[in-house]
């Protein structure tokens, strides 16, 4: 256990000490002076300090100290190369992530409206974008949605005279329908129909 973790304090100490000598000596002698400090001087002194009762380890290990400096040292060499294979995937994973969360919402609204006729809605610039197809185009209602309470978001159907003043003329007399549509895709305590609906 002990080389396992002198062997990661050694990659994780790598960097502060680099930045350290490279702040006093440079870059070259920096990197020089924390690639021997850290993986030669740091597992002696740390395997010297850490002193504990002979255990079942190959003899290899126990022998010298120096082997034991060694295999910490190769250990460290693995754990690098690995970090060195795995850090671009991991890059690439968090890419993917953001890129499906963008394009997620882009294949649900196209499977609804190719099935459906209409989407239920999405945020768009802090309002309610509805859309439906109609005539072969796709058409849209943007409605408000109020803040309100510190991260509730709810969106409340307008009344009637204002809806007939907002939303295109092929909506007009569509507001029940309409919002019963847009419910869908709202939790019931967030979404409002007014009184006269």
């Amino acid at each position: 256990m002990r080389y396992l973790v002198i062997a990661i304090a050694s990659v994780v100490l790598f960097f502060p000490t680099y930045w350290l000598f490279h702040a006093v000596v440079g870059p070259n002698w920096g990197a020089g002076i924390a690639v021997v400090s850290i993986f030669v001087a740091f597992p002696l002194i740390a395997l010297n300090i850490w002193n504990t009762k002979p255990s079942a380890v190959s003899n290899f290990l126990s022998r010298d100290p120096w082997n034991q400096i060694i295999g910490t040292y190769m250990f460290a060499c693995v754990l690098y190369g690995l970090s060195v294979l795995i850090s671009p995937w991991i890059i690439v994973a968090i890419i993917s992530f953001f890129l499906l969360s963008f394009l997620r919402e882009r294949i649900v609204r196209s499977i609804h409206l190719r099935n459906k006729g209409y989407y239920s809605g999405s945020w768009h610039r802090g309002k309610w974008l509805y859309e439906e197809i109609r005539d072969g185009g796709v058409e849209s209602i943007l409605l408000e949605i109020e803040n309100t309470d510190p991260g509730l978001y709810e969106l409340f159907v307008p009344n009637n005279e204002t809806w007939r003043a907002t939303v295109p003329a092929w909506a007009r007399d569509r507001r029940s329908e309409i919002a019963g549509r847009i419910s869908e895709a709202w939790k019931p305590l967030e979404f409002h129909f007014p009184d006269d609906l």
